[in-house]
């Protein structure tokens, strides 16, 4: 007798949309139903980050990327808006004070978001070398270039992070 037959059988009652939905997730997987409840069980425990998890960080570096965005569009527009010609100006006109304003609102939202970045790095490498804190330090640089931002600035002088267990 193998080892799959000595396992004790549980029966599992369900709604019927659900069996469907298993046995539809099971066809596509190549598994039989029984296994594909078996393999979303024990992924449940094997701490793999959930869906909600993962779209919640993938939101999170797309608001990174956004803010930064911003914080670049905002002193281009500053830069931009300080040399304009006395002509521009006259055409601008009462638009002007709006458009410095909103230049300066996006510059402040990309500084914000630089700070609170700085501010993570900072604690992450003055926290001491535990493991946690390096691999918080990795998913923090990794946040910085999967939304287009180069990490060097924070992070620069730091060759190597050498965590202890």
């Amino acid at each position: 007798m193998n080892d799959r037959h000595q396992q004790k059988p549980y029966p599992l009652r369900m709604s019927e949309e659900l069996r469907k939905e298993l046995e539809a997730a099971a066809g596509a997987s190549g598994r039989s139903l029984n296994a594909e409840i078996v393999a979303r069980l024990q992924g449940s425990f094997e701490g793999s980050s959930s869906d909600s998890d993962k779209l919640a960080l993938d939101l999170s570096r797309k608001v990174l990327g956004l803010e930064m965005m911003a914080g670049s569009v905002g002193a281009f527009l500053k830069l931009t808006l300080n040399h304009l010609t006395p002509a521009a100006e006259r055409k601008l006109g009462g638009v002007l004070p709006t458009m410095h304003d909103a230049a300066d609102e996006a510059y402040a939202v990309g500084k914000m978001s630089e700070r609170a970045l700085a501010d993570r790095i900072g604690r992450l490498l003055n926290a001491g070398g535990t493991t946690e804190n390096a691999h918080g330090l990795i998913e923090v640089i990794k946040l910085l270039k999967d939304s287009g931002v180069d990490p060097t600035p924070w992070t620069d002088g730091v060759n190597e992070v050498k965590p202890s267990s």
